[in-house]
């Protein structure tokens, strides 16, 4: 038939009187093979690749263009060459479904016919590097009288990328020599990402608090330790706010915010730290941002009830 291969080895049967004899033939399909090779299209920063440079770990999905079914799907190894298994002959898409770490994926389809038994087409990508950036800041007050409370805005938490991050996290260490956690206000995201608050406390390991909590919705909880029903002496030490993946440009649109209640023993001048951690991850590598913010502790003092006076 069309689009097989003739086998021409003979075959021999035993016809016996009175008998129907049957014979089976396997017919194999005439195949090729597409390959695809990826290179760098730029210098990347990040692995010191040159322009043209071979990628190793870009996917490829090639499709039937009839049915848009995926009929395999490739890896460029070292050589920044992913071949197919034989495929019929036919026309097929080309379609890029993941970069190399540090890369980002190419838009482009192409279209590919193989022709004849045994054709190889190889076709060519060029993949553009990633901006990797994390935006992590904050603002307080830059003094606080003890024994009152004082709020932290997280202006920006966010993946300034041009590529999404997994596993994309947000850590507060809550300063507990000077301070006790009270309200989080988590504010709101601009794209959807569904997300967990967790925290730590001095006595306990992580406790989650709420899950699947969505990043366009403002939430708020009551982290001091009378809320948490903790026991005595016990307190919140650190908050984690745990995303899936965010996509690329995800920020903060209502600032979240967290309250915290500055401890009426503090000396005079003590510095109260507040310190924030986001991070993400592209391919297995990790990317964080740290931020801190220092706010200045104010001790008042009682006056005395008889001033000193002049003119003696």
């Amino acid at each position: 038939p069309q689009g097989y291969i003739v086998d021409k080895t003979p075959r021999t049967i035993q016809i016996l009187n009175g008998e129907t004899t049957e014979i089976n033939w396997n017919f194999t399909s005439e195949s090729g093979q597409i390959q695809v090779v990826t290179r760098s299209s730029d210098y990347n920063v990040m692995l010191d690749k040159d322009v043209d440079s071979l990628l190793a770990g870009a996917v490829f999905e090639i499709i039937n263009p009839d049915t848009y079914v995926v009929v395999d799907t490739i890896t460029t190894g070292v050589d920044g060459v992913a071949a197919s298994n034989p495929l019929p002959i036919g026309r097929y898409i080309v379609k890029q479904k993941s970069a190399a770490p540090y890369y980002l994926v190419s838009d482009k389809e192409m279209e590919v016919k193989l022709k004849i038994q045994n054709d190889v087409v190889r076709v060519e990508y060029y993949n553009k590097s990633a901006n990797i950036s994390l935006s992590n800041t904050m603002k307080s007050n830059a003094n606080v009288t003890a024994g009152s409370f004082m709020r932290v805005d997280f202006t920006a938490v966010n993946n300034a990328s041009d590529t999404r991050l997994d596993d994309f996290y947000w850590h507060i260490k809550i300063p507990t020599d000077c301070a006790r956690a009270g309200t989080l206000y988590t504010g709101i995201w601009n794209t959807r990402a569904w997300y967990t608050v967790s925290y730590k406390t001095n006595m306990n390991d992580y406790k989650e608090v709420s899950a699947n909590l969505l990043s366009t919705n403002a939430n708020n909880f009551d982290l001091s330790s009378t809320a948490l029903g903790l026991m005595s002496g016990e307190y919140v030490t650190d908050i984690m706010v745990k995303f899936g993946t965010v996509p690329a440009d995800f920020k903060v649109k209502a600032t979240p915010a967290l309250y915290l209640y500055v401890m009426p023993n503090v000396y005079n001048g003590y510095k109260c730290i507040v310190r924030s951690e986001i991070g993400g991850k592209i391919g297995t590598e990790w990317q964080t941002a740290t931020a801190t913010w220092t706010t200045n502790v104010i001790k008042q003092t009682n006056l005395p009830s008889q001033l000193p006076t002049t003119g003696f």
